[in-house]
């Protein structure tokens, strides 16, 4: 926990589990809303064992970072995430166990999309992790083609490995539009086809991760 050395007022909550033994789990209480100064949430992992994602986030209207990563939250991401409009840095990154295949993923709703434009939209976003979220093809392409649209270039890494883009689809054209890219990750997801000639203009590019 960090405070402003100023006011007082806490800041920062780094709830990340270093350890590897000693897990968060269970119910988040919304007593953390007494926080109202707090620009910096990492929960990321901990085993909240499928639970949903705590409804109350969004109201944390001055949070800039916020890491959700291997939390092993799941169902639907909640609707008003979208407002969190000072947001810079987004970490929804899902892990894979190598036995316990049900709680592989995040698992987030594809309903993701329609908060994320609501972020990109106000061009603070500069890293987005989405890796084993399982969103799928029509997600993935869905994606990038709003993203590109919506973000304003400000997104510099873009993460959405391990995500199930299937056989049959190809990147979309709209990739080369992400300007100050400067790492992409688009590793273990079966398309087909060249990549899009618009990655020439990917000038900043320092990372592409194509593996599979």
């Amino acid at each position: 926990m960090k405070c402003n050395n100023q006011t007082g007022n806490v800041v920062e909550v780094d709830l990340r589990n270093r350890d590897g033994f000693s897990y968060l789990g269970g119910e988040i209480s919304d007593s953390l809303l007494d926080l109202k100064h707090l620009n910096y949430l990492d929960l990321s992992l901990n085993d909240f064992q499928g639970i949903p994602i705590p409804d109350f986030l969004p109201s944390f209207q001055r949070l800039k970072h916020l890491d959700l990563s291997y939390t092993e939250f799941g169902g639907m991401v909640p609707p008003h995430l979208g407002n969190l409009s000072q947001l810079s840095y987004l970490d929804l990154h899902g892990v894979e166990y190598e036995m316990t295949w049900l709680l592989s993923y995040n698992n987030f709703n594809t309903t993701l999309l329609g908060w994320l434009f609501n972020i990109t939209t106000l061009g603070n976003l500069v890293n987005l992790d989405l890796t084993y979220n399982n969103i799928g093809s029509e997600g993935i392409i869905e994606l990038v083609n709003g993203l590109s649209v919506w973000n304003n270039n400000s997104l510099e890494e873009l993460h959405l490995g391990h995500n199930g883009l299937g056989v049959g689809h190809q990147l979309p054209d709209s990739l080369g539009n992400f300007y100050n890219l400067r790492s992409l990750d688009l590793s273990f997801n079966c398309f087909d086809g060249p990549l899009p000639n618009s990655i020439q203009h990917l000038t900043n590019l320092q990372s592409l991760d194509l593996q599979s």
